[in-house]
């Protein structure tokens, strides 16, 4: 058995020194100050800035639009544009604040959704049309959330917030305040609980915290396992009190029951409940023996790339005694195959062997050990290498450098690489 296989690459994003949280995308969601970002979607919406704000603050305020459609059964409101951050593939929760004001003559609902898009800057036909439930109650706020992914092709989407009026003429008037999209997967994209090569363990340890000050928080976590081994992929939940964390040593053994197994972990959470934070550490051998290893930390699920860049890559040559050797992998958190590319390069950007492309099934991790030879370049000497990989869809690359004499690894940050040259 190839103890390199297990010893478990990582993935170190952009922003990998950042606490994680879910990202609001939208741009002033809260409204602060005023409606700028916010345009009427039609002649038929009015929107202005109103000093009521969903959380009672006086230095905030929220969004008040009016319906004025001469139709019944239609809904007009306010929307925007968001492409930074979009991820085909990821889920995201939406939603926000919503209050009805009462004594008006006409009758209707408010809804916040989303309009999907292939194009970079939502023009073209809707790839999905997902909503919230409708929101009837009046002088109330009102929170609306749901969750939707964003279909393989999504490259921007239109956030919308609106009141729907049921008669005709008049006018029907909503406040929106806290729209949101978010976020709300946190993938670990590589573990382990697997003995090797002379009896190492290399094992992962699991830390998850609720970063909510007044609301308790449910997790759902799911193991991915290696393609070809057994592991048990049933959803576990974790509940964390305010400001609670919770440490799960050996997860992949002792929370998903799946021993002498490596793979991802998905964790699964409410960002209108409480953001979390996560990470992990894969060592070998067993405490209290002193350990080496490394941290893996959660990425969001919007941190997947299609092309990436990792520098600093070493190689020995073949020599096992000495220098370097690097691996590299991938998970795909997609529902669907994913083909990924691999280029191995010299500091100057002269190639190194020849391409390697392979097919990662949905929810596959895989880890090619050697990098170097498996592109053909395992008589390579370096420690200045770099490497390029490109996918179909976003996934979470992964590179590891290991020191041949030491056993210890590096986890090699990876950078978000252009789709193509100019």
């Amino acid at each position: 058995m190839n103890i390199n296989r297990f010893a478990l690459l990582a993935v170190l994003f952009l922003a990998i020194s950042r606490p994680l949280a879910a990202e609001n995308l939208v741009r002033i969601g809260t409204f602060d100050r005023n409606v700028n970002e916010w345009p009427a979607e039609g002649s038929a919406a009015v929107v202005a800035w109103s000093a009521l704000d969903a959380g009672g603050s006086t230095s905030s305020g929220s969004a008040l639009v009016t319906n004025v459609s001469p139709g019944g059964s239609n809904g007009e409101g306010v929307h925007q544009c968001v492409f930074a951050g979009i991820r085909a593939g990821a889920r995201y929760a939406f939603g926000g604040r919503v209050r009805i004001p009462s004594g008006q003559a006409r009758t209707g609902f408010v809804m916040v959704g989303l309009r999907w898009y292939a194009s970079s800057d939502c023009s073209g036909d809707p790839l999905d049309q997902p909503r919230t439930d409708e929101a009837t109650a009046l002088d109330s706020w009102i929170l609306l959330r749901e969750s939707s992914v964003a279909p393989e092709t999504a490259r921007s989407v239109e956030m919308l917030a609106f009141p729907s009026k049921v008669e005709a003429g008049g006018q029907l008037q909503a406040y929106f305040d806290d729209i949101f999209l978010s976020p709300s997967l946190v993938t670990i994209p590589s573990s382990a609980s697997i003995h090797g090569v002379g009896g190492t363990f290399f094992h992962s340890d699991l830390w998850v915290m609720n970063l909510s000050f007044s609301e308790t928080a449910t997790v759902t976590a799911r193991y991915r396992c290696f393609a070809g081994q057994t592991c048990d992929t049933a959803p576990r939940t974790l509940t964390l009190g305010p400001r609670a964390s919770l440490l799960h040593s050996d997860a992949v053994s002792s929370l998903f029951a799946s021993p002498e197994t490596a793979g991802a972990i998905e964790l699964t959470f409410d960002p209108t409940v409480g953001d979390i934070a996560a990470t992990s550490r894969v060592y070998t051998p067993s405490l209290p023996a002193p350990t080496f290893g490394a941290s893996v930390p959660g990425q969001l699920s919007n941190r997947a790339m299609t092309h990436a860049v990792f520098l600093g890559l070493g190689s020995s040559g073949g020599a096992a005694g000495s220098g370097f050797r690097t691996n590299a992998g991938a998970y795909n958190p997609n529902s669907s195959a994913v083909s990924v590319t691999l280029e191995l390069h010299r500091a100057d950007g002269t190639p190194l062997g020849a391409p390697l492309t392979r097919t990662w099934e949905a929810h596959e991790t895989f880890q090619i050990n050697g990098a170097f030879a498996a592109v053909g370049a395992g008589g390579a000497v370096t420690t200045d290498a770099w490497l390029a990989v490109s996918a179909s869809a976003p996934l979470f690359p992964f590179v590891t450098v290991i020191d041949n004499q030491s056993g210890d690894s590096t986890w090699v940050v990876p950078w978000e690489d252009a789709a193509s040259a100019p």
